[in-house]
């Protein structure tokens, strides 16, 4: 049997391009959809919801660099959708 993990399930989200970087808007549009569905106001609330600290959170951004495994564990625990997520796409 095949284990599922992180690059299979990234190879099943259409329209995805290989190595694509997400810029830091993007990201920050990620953090508010995050802070969305949690009805958050603040970044700390983001960072203490993914068990790091808020230097953390902000180091991410500044690297364009959100862990994927995080992003699929908030989709799954509040069943959203990582389209929307991701894209901000219904």
């Amino acid at each position: 049997p095949s284990r599922l993990n992180i690059k299979s399930i990234w190879r099943l989200i259409p329209g995805r391009r290989k190595k694509k970087r997400i810029n830091m808007n993007e990201i920050i549009n990620i953090i508010e959809r995050i802070k969305q569905v949690k009805n958050f106001k603040t970044d700390l609330e983001v960072a203490q919801l993914f068990d790091c600290e808020l230097q953390t959170l902000n180091d991410c951004k500044k690297e364009n660099k959100l862990p994927f495994k995080y992003l699929i564990d908030f989709c799954i625990n509040e069943n959203v959708s990582l389209d929307w997520l991701m894209f901000g796409k219904r």
